[in-house]
């Protein structure tokens, strides 16, 4: 099971989930945790500073709705090795997608490029149904 780089976050539900890592010329399948949080208490951690949203959608899923002040770089970019363009890396930063599989595997590639707090909390649909602010 992989270890998740942030231990009992706040206001917190853990479920597991099965995700593909994607990279090198294979695929390995390994157990992930996602946490499902309060949208609300997240944008609090970002209007503070404290935390930043990243979206790993496709720049079309990204188009047509994504969560109010996140923040937007495809997955492929992160696995082609681009980095990220976040440059406080002691900065939480929550990573999400349609349902939460790319969102997990991003988890991997930011660890790679030294983000230390990165938490994924599933998917775009999850935070629209907790009520979580959109840009559609």
């Amino acid at each position: 099971m992989r270890e998740t780089l942030i231990k009992n976050p706040p206001v917190a539900q853990l479920v597991r989930a099965q995700s593909l890592y994607l990279w090198g010329p294979w695929f390995e399948s390994k157990q992930v945790d996602i946490y499902i949080m309060n949208p609300q208490e997240i944008l609090e951690q970002v209007k503070n500073k404290e935390a930043i949203i990243l979206d790993v959608r496709t720049i079309d899923e990204w188009n047509e709705g994504h969560v109010d002040g996140a923040v937007h770089f495809d997955i492929v970019k992160i696995m082609n090795g681009e980095k990220v363009p976040i440059f406080d890396k002691d900065i939480c930063v929550y990573t999400y997608c349609r349902s939460g599989g790319r969102a997990s595997t991003a988890l991997y590639f930011l660890e790679q490029q030294g983000f230390e707090k990165c938490v994924c909390i599933g998917g775009y649909l999850d935070w629209k149904e907790k009520g979580g602010p959109v840009v559609e």
